[in-house]
């Protein structure tokens, strides 16, 4: 998540917190839920949506995240943005952390 004077956070309860980013003048919000141990597991928000021409409906889209340990620390290893129309989900984007890809503490510019 960002740690940005622009984002905004509040508590939902133990399992979720809702941000905000606001930027130009615009604002977007998600809710974000987490597993027992803090780590964020789901993303969910109505900011973007997904138009289908044949029934002209929006539907709304939740990004997913899998986390796994790199050398003691907890980073995303999968990530996937999902849309969630009424026929079942529909996947449009998949990231995965390439083993050995990541550095740590690297000076700015490096």
């Amino acid at each position: 998540m960002l740690l940005d004077p622009n984002v905004s956070w509040a508590a939902v309860d133990d399992q979720a917190f809702d941000l905000a980013l606001s930027d130009r003048g615009r604002t977007v919000e998600a809710r974000v839920l987490v597993d027992p141990a803090g780590a964020v597991r789901d993303l969910r928000t109505d900011e973007r949506v997904y138009y289908r021409a044949r029934d002209r409906t929006t539907v709304r889209t939740r990004p997913v995240s899998e986390w796994v340990d790199v050398d003691g620390v907890k980073v995303p290893g999968r990530g996937q943005a999902v849309w969630h129309p009424p026929e079942g989900t529909l996947p449009y984007a998949d990231f995965r952390v390439v083993p050995g890809s990541l550095r740590r503490n690297v000076a700015p510019g490096e």
